[in-house]
């Protein structure tokens, strides 16, 4: 508003907002209101209806997705869970009951890692039209053990209900999703097919200059779940602008010591020495990517998967954000390098892995 009348152009106008606030948009009634440029907020005879109605997404570029942010993934335990509880009357329950209940099934081992906002969204959720999908263990196998026993075939069988999410087909949006992942970018891929709709992909994977990234390999055995903490702080401690990128690193996260999840979309890491560690994955990731491969009939899952946090990583000071003077290397174990490598090749075309003895620390 500039001199009491109102400059705003919706063909010129930018939003920037969160993936959330984008999700549900079509969906609010608050939102779409409160940001239209005429509410106004203590105006009782305002028509805040035909606000809404005005305040229409109609581009979006929907940044650094997550690989099932389209999708429902819901462990069997919980399916059955919130199957049993569908006719509870969720909705009229006070907000002291439904955290009670909450506590209920984290301490039945219902829930993992979900929070409470998290589970009441699934108490709002209709579970009509989801498939069922059981880890296959020999159809995509993965470690160097595979007796009964052993963590991954142990999970042969574990169940898992998979189903689109509505939010990016209930509109007339035209999304465009950027990521630099391969697994992400397969999963929107299968649940547009999934959902007959239309996506084009673009894949600027060969930038001369830019792409490949050439990335130095060092094989170390401490590169696992045990001992990644020790080779983290070896780094830490030898370079005063080493950065490690790796997960399980407990107390030692922080500005100098992340997770592939915590160091997403980071801009400030491009004058830093980067140590990317990769390691085996835990046995409940492994079965969550064997049924995604499944549902999007993709059998490289678990190498695409890997090839998205390299990426990542990598992408921290690499690539666009390459600065003179800094280095990128990447850890593993020689046991997990002969499991995925291979099949790393056939799906990352964003980055070459040379091994070296250099020693960079």
């Amino acid at each position: 508003m500039r001199d009491g009348v109102l400059r705003f152009d919706a063909g010129k106008t930018f939003i920037f907002t969160s993936h959330q606030t984008v999700k549900t948009w079509t969906t609010s009634r608050l939102t779409k209101t409160w940001y239209h440029p005429e509410f106004r907020s203590l105006d009782d005879t305002q028509d805040n209806e035909a606000l809404r109605r005005e305040m229409l997404l109609q581009h979006v570029a929907y940044d650094d997705p997550e690989a099932t942010d389209l999708l429902h993934v819901i462990p069997g335990a919980l399916f059955d869970h919130l199957r049993s509880s569908e006719g509870s009357a969720w909705r009229n329950l006070s907000t002291v009951q439904k955290r009670s209940q909450y506590r209920s099934a984290v301490r039945k081992n219902i829930l993992t890692d979900e929070t409470f906002k998290t589970y009441d969204g699934l108490r709002h959720l209709n579970l009509a039209g989801f498939d069922q999908y059981a880890v296959d263990y020999e159809a995509m196998p993965f470690g160097h053990e595979n007796s009964p026993e052993s963590i991954y075939r142990g999970q042969h069988g574990e169940r898992y209900f998979i189903r689109t999410q509505d939010w990016a087909f209930n509109s007339r949006v035209q999304w465009t999703f950027l990521t630099t992942e391969p697994l992400v970018a397969e999963m929107i891929s299968a649940a547009y097919r999934k959902r007959n709709r239309t996506l084009m992909r673009f894949q600027l994977d060969n930038l001369p200059g830019v792409y490949p990234l050439r990335i130095p390999l060092s094989y170390d055995n401490r590169a696992k779940a045990t001992s990644v903490t020790e080779l983290a702080a070896e780094i830490n401690e030898r370079d005063p602008n080493a950065v490690v990128i790796a997960d399980g690193l407990g107390k030692m996260k922080g500005a100098r010591a992340m997770s592939f999840q915590a160091m997403k979309g980071l801009n400030s890491l491009a004058h830093n020495n980067i140590a990317v560690i990769v390691q085996h994955l835990a046995p409940e990731v492994y079965a969550k990517l064997n049924v995604l491969g499944q549902w999007a009939e993709q059998p490289y899952a678990i190498a695409m998967h890997y090839a998205g946090i390299m990426n990542q990583a990598v992408g921290r000071n690499a690539g666009f954000r390459q600065k003179d003077g800094t280095k990128t290397v990447m850890f593993a174990t020689t046991g997990l390098i002969n499991l995925i490598g291979s099949d790393l090749e056939a799906v990352n075309h964003r980055m070459i892995l040379y091994p070296t003895a250099e020693k960079y620390w």
